[in-house]
């Protein structure tokens, strides 16, 4: 961090040191049975430390300034009006070609592979990907839609605008990025067309991811709306107003959360492996909100298993804790906005909480899906999104950057 100070700070603290030599560079490092481990003094040496003004007052123990670090402060909203949302021109933003160039990729020889393919061996530069306002509107409302994404075959787009946010992608069972559409007798209701009521993904991990991107590729179903509405918000105004026993035990009490159907069951009390199957064996209990993470709201009814109350007493008052919270959640505004081929959105996903109206895929509308798709593939009733994450940290790394560069 320190080539991060105030060059410019009008003096500077200077301490002499006795030299010492650490512990680790010691000839007994790491031998706890060692008889030496404390450092010891190499003479009549000195080592000179030096303290900008800017270095003191941010780290300054008299003054409640947080950890002194830049970090992206949220600004809580609450509409129904999408158009109070950054709206970003993806063709605005700087051409992967150009990034891909700055980043040392030389892609004469693999003209024919993909532009996602060429990007996935060599991340985006840290700077330049993104104007600074995206990154801030991302910090300040953890949610961003983009128009005009290509959704040309054979180019994993969602992949592409995701890899400017961070370093890298999210992996998870699902892979680097995934498909989001109607899977016949799914038992995931992501994947049907049924309503899908508010909620975060991957709850059922210790770390969520942090980042959620959608790319609408083809579309031709009625209904289908896109739904989003910040957590953030709702809990500052439930937290003012409800009961402070009903706040606090939606803090204390744990909810399993767990995902499971005929190829993946996620749960880490269980390690069977059934023959011939890949099931992977995930869960983890998270309270409603949490003080303990710096994004710590946990809120995915669908994937909700059994709560893990310290005692049984504080059962009857979390149910009724939690009825009046998902009350309150279904009388506030949410954003609510039809997503159409070649736009994206990107939101907070342990933040903003997303869902998806009910949509009748036995039904088309009459315009086509999208221009490149073809006469056969318009005439089915399509509603076909790609996804993928990225990580918070990974995001706040690009953020701070653009912020110090300022």
């Amino acid at each position: 961090m320190h080539q991060h100070l105030d060059a410019s700070d009008p003096w500077t603290l200077e301490v002499e040191w006795p030299a010492f030599v650490p512990a680790s560079a010691s000839p007994a490092a790491g031998n706890r049975t060692a008889r030496s481990m404390t450092p010891t003094a190499t003479g009549t040496g000195t080592h000179t430390s030096r303290y900008p003004a800017s270095y003191l007052r941010r780290w300054s123990y008299a003054q409640q300034r947080g950890d002194g670090y830049l970090s992206p402060k949220p600004q809580p909203w609450s509409t129904a009006d999408p158009d109070a949302i950054t709206h970003v021109d993806y063709r605005d933003l700087p051409p992967i070609a150009d990034l891909l160039a700055r980043a040392g990729y030389d892609g004469h020889n693999n003209a024919m592979k993909s532009v996602a393919t060429r990007s996935r061996s060599h991340p985006l530069p840290a700077t330049g990907a993104l104007p600074t306002s995206v990154l801030d509107a991302v910090a300040r409302d953890g949610l961003v839609f983009f128009h005009n994404v290509p959704t040309s075959k054979g180019d994993d787009y969602v992949e592409l605008l995701a890899r400017r946010f961070g370093h890298t992608l999210r992996d998870t069972f699902y892979g680097p990025s995934w498909d989001v559409k109607v899977v016949p007798a799914s038992t995931n209701v992501a994947y049907t067309s049924v309503f899908l009521g508010l909620h975060m993904d991957l709850m059922y991990f210790e770390a969520p991811p942090g980042l959620q991107f959608l790319h609408m590729l083809r579309t031709n179903v009625r209904g289908g709306r896109s739904l989003f509405l910040d957590m953030a918000h709702a809990w500052q105004v439930f937290a003012c107003e409800a009961p402070a026993d009903e706040v606090a035990v939606l803090q204390r009490v744990p909810i399993h959360y767990h995902y499971a159907h005929a190829h993946h069951h996620h749960h880490h009390h269980h390690h069977h492996l059934e023959s011939g199957s890949t099931p992977h064996w995930l869960a983890h209990a998270h309270p409603l909100v949490s003080s303990a993470s710096s994004s710590g709201m946990f809120y995915a009814p669908p994937f909700a298993g059994p709560l893990a109350p310290p005692s049984p007493d504080d059962v009857p008052l979390w149910y009724r804790a939690m009825r009046r919270w998902e009350d309150h959640v279904r009388a506030l505004p949410m954003v609510e906005i039809d997503l159409r081929p070649g736009d994206a959105v990107l939101f907070h996903n342990r933040r903003v909480l997303h869902g998806r109206t009910a949509f009748d895929a036995d039904q088309s509308q009459s315009s086509p899906a999208s221009a490149s798709a073809s006469e056969e593939e318009t005439k089915k009733h399509v509603r076909h999104l790609r996804g993928t994450y990225v990580g918070w940290d990974e995001f706040a790394d690009r953020w701070r950057v653009a912020q110090y560069q300022k």
